[in-house]
């Protein structure tokens, strides 16, 4: 199953990350999350999957790999990121990318 979020001009890093970081702890395993119009420019995709072996009642392998695209072209992959103050930092870091 996926889920999608679509951003326009006038959203705001906190509040996309915030949004995000939240979906990103709440969706099960295996999902994926996609969202469109990220970043400073509104110009990254993001194709962000759960970890498969994630367990909600032990809170086990509550990680995720993100997929950052411009253009159709991967720009920044990170693997087994926390959905946790981890995933927060880097998808600031991400939202900076295309200022």
């Amino acid at each position: 199953m996926s889920r999608m979020i679509q951003y326009g001009y006038k959203t705001d890093c906190n509040t996309a990350v915030k949004e995000i970081t939240a979906l990103c702890s709440s969706v099960n395993a295996s999902e994926k999350l996609l969202v469109y119009g990220f970043g400073a420019e509104n110009g990254l995709s993001l194709r962000i999957f759960k970890d498969r072996l994630f367990d909600h009642e032990k809170d086990e392998h509550n990680s995720v790999d993100v997929l950052t695209y411009q253009n159709g072209q991967i720009i920044d992959r990170l693997e087994n990121v926390r959905t946790d103050n981890t995933l927060i930092q880097e998808l600031t870091r991400i939202w900076d990318m295309a200022a």
